[in-house]
């Protein structure tokens, strides 16, 4: 149908879905933490060096 014949168009389709795993649920939310723990580390080892360089 022409999408000019009427103010609108409805198109029906089917589509198929697909499931594959993710990172987050193979390793859950142990990975988000450890990432957040590397990063408190990483900011506490710059604030130390600064704080010896300036000291």
């Amino acid at each position: 149908m022409s999408s000019s014949s009427a103010p609108f168009a409805t198109l029906l389709v089917d589509v198929l879905t697909a499931h594959s795993s993710t990172v987050y649920q193979v390793l859950g939310d142990w990975f988000a933490w450890v990432a957040i723990a590397l990063l408190a580390f990483v900011l506490l080892q710059v604030v130390r060096l600064r704080t010896r360089a300036q000291g």
